[in-house]
């Protein structure tokens, strides 16, 4: 199964579509908050996943403390249709989301040649 390394930047009030193909899985491995300005407010930042049924808190971080995360969260798709979802950012920094992107275009060959 090919894979590709997926790097995103998530800024606060801006959301961040992702586009999964049919049959993928995505692995967020690392996010990070960027780098800023000395001057830049202080607080927590949090990085949230949107997904159509339901979202979640994929990790928070304080601008004083540990900069970065380790998620290792998949999020996967049905084998016959394309999906996304967004990935969100509040606080005063944005995350840098680093990942990867697993297609098995087999089964979506297979699938499509069972119909």
């Amino acid at each position: 199964m090919p894979s590709r390394f997926v790097s995103l930047t998530v800024t606060p009030g801006v959301d961040c579509k992702v586009i999964l193909p049919p049959c993928s899985a995505l692995t967020l491995s690392n996010a990070a908050l960027a780098a800023q300005p000395k001057s830049a407010a202080f607080g927590r930042c949090v990085l949230e996943c949107d997904l159509a049924t339901h979202s979640f808190v994929v990790c928070s971080l304080l601008t004083t403390g540990v900069r970065q995360a380790a998620p290792e969260i998949t999020i996967t798709n049905d084998p016959d249709e394309p999906a996304w979802f967004f990935l969100k950012a509040s606080g005063p920094h944005s995350f840098h989301v680093l990942g990867r992107l697993i297609e098995d275009k087999a089964t979506r060959r297979s699938s499509a040649a069972a119909e």
